[in-house]
């Protein structure tokens, strides 16, 4: 049974990466634009990546995403080439982690009982692929300097599908503390992860009780606990935090 399971998935695997792969196949040359020239191309923090301080400082609550930068330019200089390579790495591990995202979801003692139960690979592998090739995902994908936002999805879904495995049967501490550690590499990709705290007390509710709602404190606690990084990040300057944005420097609107 196992080794069926295995090969199964194997094949889900296989399917999303060649589906991902076929989508964005004439995407690996497409040039800077807009906001990629002020923000990694004219950005001197990002110049040397050993810099780490200098990093840092460009913008503390996307550090790891200016780190990434940084890195493909140590690597790439200023070719599209490289950095492409990372967005649609990024973009393919993320359709990978929504298949197993929504097939834990269905390990759960609310999805066991459901009738659609048995269906729960199809459903995870519809979902993948829908997100690996569904045109929302384009400008994330191809806008370069959009890597803010898959990239913070990145450790997003791995903070959530590691709570999922910590909170299942077998699966405990070492699960949870990566929950931990990816809510705060997160909360340093972009912003939008301050919300996964909220997401663990949603998933806790809806999905892993089984007699209604009832909240793991213990697991649950470190997690929002993390609500202060963000803060601790901008120094507690709560009049600026929710108003606070990365503006564009090329067209009206946000990075």
């Amino acid at each position: 049974m196992i080794r069926e399971k295995s090969f199964s998935h194997l094949w889900a695997v296989l399917l999303i990466l060649t589906a991902g792969l076929l989508a964005y196949a004439n995407t690996w040359q497409a040039a800077f634009h807009f906001d990629d020239y002020a923000y990694i191309l004219h950005e001197a923090g990002i110049r040397h990546l050993t810099a780490i301080g200098a990093i840092f400082k460009i913008y503390p609550p996307r550090f790891l995403s200016y780190l990434s930068f940084a890195l493909n330019y140590r690597l790439n200089g200023t070719d599209v080439f490289g950095y492409h390579i990372f967005n649609n790495t990024i973009h393919f591990l993320n359709a990978l982690l929504v298949y197993a995202f929504v097939w834990l979801l269905f390990q759960t003692p609310y999805m066991r009982r459901r009738t659609e139960a048995p269906g729960a690979q199809a459903v995870a592998l519809g979902a993948a692929l829908l997100f690996a090739v569904h045109p929302l995902q384009t400008e994330a994908v191809t806008y370069l300097v959009q890597r803010f936002t898959s990239l913070a999805t990145f450790f997003y879904l791995l903070a959530v599908c590691s709570y999922l495995k910590g909170r299942l049967p077998k699966n405990k501490h070492a699960w949870l503390m990566a929950a931990v550690v990816f809510t705060v590499a997160g909360m340093m990709t972009k912003q939008i992860c301050f919300t996964i705290p909220f997401m663990v007390l949603a998933l806790e509710g809806m999905f892993l009780q089984e007699g209604g709602f009832k909240f793991s404190w213990k697991a649950g606690v470190p997690l929002f606990l993390l609500l202060l990084l963000v803060p601790a990040l901008l120094r507690f300057d709560f009049a600026g935090i929710f108003g606070r944005t990365l503006p564009s420097r090329s067209h009206p609107g946000d990075v």
